[in-house]
């Protein structure tokens, strides 16, 4: 039974240790290299790794040459177990505010090991309530939107996209 304990105990300080000195700065310069074939380009960002969290401040996202947001800070939570990428509250450039309102407070994408196969996603802010689902197996995302009157008067193209269900909200669903 000792000998379990110390067994136990051990490959919880290794799984510790790995996740506090993996190198997450070299993996997000490498996952930035793996977007910028998308042309999506995170730039003019500071990156700081404090041992358990990786934080991303005063960024500027671009798709194709086009601004789409200032964001103010992304907080990245590797922990093998359990991973969780924050999007502090930001505003989209001016390009981009007809396609949605005002600010966005909250973005979160949460990756757990119980579920190794999706990625739950919330998004709030003065456009409404979002949540979706990525089924990465199957390669299929389910959106739900609860929106605000603002994106309503608003009536953008991509909201006629959407099925209207029997609760006021919205829904989608794709594949990619």
């Amino acid at each position: 039974m000792r000998w379990m304990k110390h067994t136990l105990f051990y490959l919880v300080l290794i799984s510790v240790l790995v996740v506090f000195f993996a190198p997450k700065r070299q993996l997000y310069y490498l996952a930035e290299e793996h977007l910028n074939s998308y042309d999506i380009v995170y730039s003019k960002e500071f990156v700081d790794d404090s041992g358990f969290v990786l934080r991303l401040s005063d960024g500027t996202l671009y798709y194709q040459d086009l601004q789409i947001a200032k964001i103010n800070e992304i907080t990245l939570m590797p922990l093998l177990v359990y991973n969780r990428a924050n999007i502090a509250p930001f505003s989209l450039s001016d390009e981009m505010s007809s396609f949605l309102p005002g600010t966005i407070s909250s973005v979160s994408a949460t990756h757990t090991i119980i579920s190794p196969l999706s990625i739950k996603i919330e998004a709030s802010g003065d456009f409404g309530t979002l949540d979706a689902d990525v089924w990465l197996l199957d390669r299929n995302i389910s959106l739900r939107l609860t929106p605000t009157q603002d994106l309503l008067d608003m009536n953008p193209i991509w909201l006629r996209q959407m099925r209207k269900t029997d609760d006021g909200g919205y829904s989608f669903e794709t594949t990619f």
